[in-house]
């Protein structure tokens, strides 16, 4: 069983590289990145098809959610998949608001990565307990790491990469990441239809 990733840009890759290891050591997969949404949807209608009519593959689509309507989102997502009538077992996840909202929900996987970082200065202020909800997270986490302290804009590929390794499947306050998880664990432990 394979299991192909399609997101939906590049500094996501670094949290599957290191999620689905620990979920399953034994998984083969392979993470497809685009240019965007729009990029992604592209992919739906012509390159997923193709792949899904491979041998025993499973599909996980990730996508941001960013100002756009949760529910709504991940409808229109299915709807492409089915319209372009994929077989093999798939999993729609949408990424509350940003990636790094997932970041903002391990304040220990923040420290891992930057031990200039202090967990405790931030853990207890109001818009920590619900990461989800955070609207401009990459400006955020950029204003609170101190290694960043004099940069103008987040890198978000390397800090993908940093933070990435120090990601637990559990250990995380972010229910959409929590469910990303979640939907891995079942296309990396059901039999391949």
């Amino acid at each position: 069983m394979t299991l192909f990733v399609f997101t939906e840009e590049p500094s996501i890759q670094p949290i599957f590289n290191s999620l689905i290891p620990k979920l399953n050591p034994e998984a083969r997969f392979e993470i497809r990145t685009h240019q965007g949404k729009q990029d992604l949807r592209h992919a739906i209608r012509t390159t997923i098809p193709v792949i899904a009519k491979r041998p025993e593959v499973k599909i996980l689509v990730a996508i941001d959610q960013d100002q756009e309507d949760c529910t709504n989102l991940k409808k229109a997502i299915v709807d492409d998949l089915n319209n372009a009538r994929i077989e093999a077992p798939y999993r729609v996840v949408i990424v509350c608001r940003q990636l790094e909202n997932w970041f903002l929900g391990d304040m220990e996987a923040i420290q891992s990565a930057f031990p200039r970082f202090n967990p405790e200065a931030h853990r207890r202020k109001s818009h920590f307990r619900s990461v989800d909800l955070i609207k401009n997270a990459p400006h955020l986490l950029k204003s609170i790491i101190p290694e960043f302290s004099k940069t103008t804009k987040l890198p978000k590929l390397a800090t993908a990469e940093k933070i990435s390794r120090h990601l637990t499947p559990t250990n995380n306050t972010s229910a959409s990441f929590l469910h990303c998880v979640q939907a891995m664990a079942l296309l990396l432990a059901s039999p391949s239809s």
